[in-house]
């Protein structure tokens, strides 16, 4: 290291401050600071960044591609639409879906069943609602409870509007257009 004196005070005739204010006193200096010089060998470079930004970059495409992949494998159970309308029209040929839902016999419920597991994630839950509404409608026959016949009622509703927009069926309910 080597110390550089520092430079001599101004020496000259008027004002000292460097604007040109003779009533602001004499000038003071800066600390003078020793620089440290190194060789060469002793400079360490910076760590780059580079290699965080470009892991940044790829757990991010990462990220993106199992995003729209999610978006474009998911179907939403609509991968069965042709087995649940085939089944549909098995269980209710000539058109009357709530007529063959409230005359059930065991294999009717059965096929019904299976229909809820065909069913497109549109009306899955519904098939489930009306499935609950008919156990417990059989199980209590003679205290049937209105707000149960009025989710079922709802969830056939539902049901009925799916299978005539998405398997082409025609079925009508009762109280219903």
């Amino acid at each position: 290291m080597s110390d550089v004196p520092p430079p001599p005070p101004p020496s000259g005739h008027g004002s000292s401050a460097p604007d040109g204010d003779r009533y602001a006193g004499p000038r003071q200096q800066q600390p003078h600071y020793p620089q440290q010089e190194l060789l060469p060998q002793e400079v360490k470079p910076g760590r780059s960044r580079l290699p965080l930004v470009i892991g940044l970059a790829v757990v991010l495409t990462l990220i993106a591609g199992a995003v729209v992949a999610w978006l474009l494998l998911r179907d939403d159970g609509e991968g069965t639409r042709a087995q649940y309308c085939d089944a549909l029209e098995q269980l209710a040929p000539d058109d009357d879906l709530a007529a063959a839902v409230v005359s059930a016999d065991a294999s009717t419920l059965d096929q019904a069943r299976n229909l809820a597991d065909l069913a497109p994630g549109a009306v899955a839950d519904d098939w489930k609602t009306l499935d609950d509404a008919v156990a417990s409608m059989q199980s209590s026959s003679a205290n049937v409870n209105p707000a149960t016949l009025l989710t079922a009622y709802g969830a056939l509703k539902n049901i009925v509007s799916d299978s005539n927009d998405h398997c082409g069926t025609a079925y009508r309910l009762p109280l219903g257009p």
